[in-house]
């Protein structure tokens, strides 16, 4: 079919040049190949067409339009940029070219510019679903959360089958602490996607950190601990009992995990699916089911080898790999391999927040260390660790819970 259309404006063109025709019938066949090319991915051929109808109407927006976005797509962003200023030129009311600015620009991290441009293209009558979702993006970028929840809103309302959008405000309301809109929406998100394995994973995270704080409140003696004192906080807008949520997390990651291995078989599963679940079961009290996960998780991430992470290309594969086989280590109780796995990040010069609450569990859980866990848990908290997340007893929580009480006792940290 394409090759028939091809071969109509061949004809087309080549009739319209031997008689030196340059009329508007010569620029749309152009324009119509030209758009064929770019379906066909032949960019070259594509672009030769676009500039050969600007050529005959330099003041037709189309033509610079459809070169903007193969530039786009070949991640000229520069390029791109200058033909969608050109048809804003030309028809200063052109909404999807704003809105192609404005994607251009938060590629290149022009988060203000972005937000401007996608305004733009909201003024010019393009309020889309699209459009309000990249400006929330912007705004989260510019932690300007309110407008960034307005906006995500609304393309929810313009368009609630979309999973990024939810994923998106879910993300947002956990960073805001507004845990049950997050639950809210991850289970909106599962309705969407039933069988989506990670979405049944981050709901089992947060079901599992509800149950912790039930917890907390329910067993923590001293009620003038901070941790005593934000557990209430944190759990007051939930009307249940601990049971209750960690059942609902086990529910979750059962799924999750089982989804996975029927997809990938139990030895393809990622051992974040493992650590998660032994985790989770820790919590719970269930020591010796969690102990079998975390050997589980250990045993996978052989198979989920450095050389093989790092094919997708990030230099922060490293990081991840080595950070979770350190705290599967920690888990188990293997110490020296934690602080070996620990160490081979620090000498990569990558550096987070991750890597220094993880030590801080090391020196804290491994030697009883104090100073030295104190040294690398400030640190953390410099580099932007929420202490949100040692208040439960999932993940760091469970090796520092004891440390922050220390910490109180000394008056060494104001909470």
């Amino acid at each position: 079919m394409e090759f028939k259309r091809i071969n109509y404006y061949n004809k087309v063109i080549e009739e319209l040049n031997s008689k030196n025709d340059r009329s508007e019938e010569l620029f749309w066949a152009y324009i119509e190949r030209g758009m064929i090319y770019f379906e066909l991915v032949e960019y070259n051929k594509a672009i030769s067409d676009f500039e050969s109808a600007i050529s005959l109407m330099p003041d037709e927006a189309i033509g610079y339009y459809n070169l903007g976005i193969i530039y786009y797509h070949r991640k000229e962003l520069d390029k791109s940029l200058e033909y969608f200023k050109k048809v804003i030129e030309l028809e200063p009311d052109n909404g999807q070219a704003y809105y192609q600015m404005g994607l251009i620009l938060n590629l290149k991290n022009e988060y203000l510019s972005a937000v401007n441009f996608f305004s733009e293209a909201v003024n010019s009558g393009r309020k889309t679903a699209d459009v309000f979702y990249n400006r929330a993006l912007s705004y989260i970028k510019l932690s300007e959360f309110e407008k960034a929840m307005k906006d995500l809103d609304t393309a929810l309302k313009i368009k609630p089958s979309n999973s990024d959008y939810y994923l998106a405000r879910a993300s947002l309301n956990l960073n805001l602490k507004n845990y049950k809109d997050a639950l809210k929406d991850f289970t909106s998100l599962i309705k969407l996607k039933p069988d989506f394995s990670s979405y049944r994973f981050d709901r089992a995270v947060l079901y599992a950190t509800v149950g912790s704080w039930f917890k907390t409140v329910e067993s923590v003696g001293n009620k003038e601990s901070f941790i005593y004192k934000k557990s209430v906080e944190l759990s007051s807008g939930f009307d249940e009992n601990s049971d209750f949520y960690y059942n609902l997390a086990r529910y979750d990651i059962d799924f999750a995990l089982d989804n996975e291995a029927k997809i990938c078989g139990f030895s393809g599963v990622s051992p974040s699916f493992y650590l998660t679940r032994g985790a989770i079961l820790l919590s719970m009290g269930k020591k010796t089911e969690a102990e079998l996960d975390f050997v589980l998780a250990k045993k996978n991430i052989k198979i989920f080898s450095f050389e093989t992470l790092n094919e997708a290309g990030s230099k922060y594969v490293g990081e991840r790999y080595y950070l979770i086989k350190a705290l599967v280590c920690l888990y188990l109780g293997e110490y020296e391999t934690a602080k070996k796995e620990l160490d081979r990040v620090l000498n990569m010069e990558i550096f987070s927040s991750r890597l220094d609450i993880l030590y801080a569990c090391y020196w804290w859980k491994a030697e009883k260390d104090f100073e030295k866990t104190n040294f690398w848990f400030e640190r953390s908290l410099r580099n932007g660790f929420d202490i949100i997340n040692v208040i439960d007893d999932i993940f760091e929580g469970y090796f520092l819970r004891d440390f922050l009480h220390e910490l109180e006792k000394k008056k060494k940290i104001n909470f």
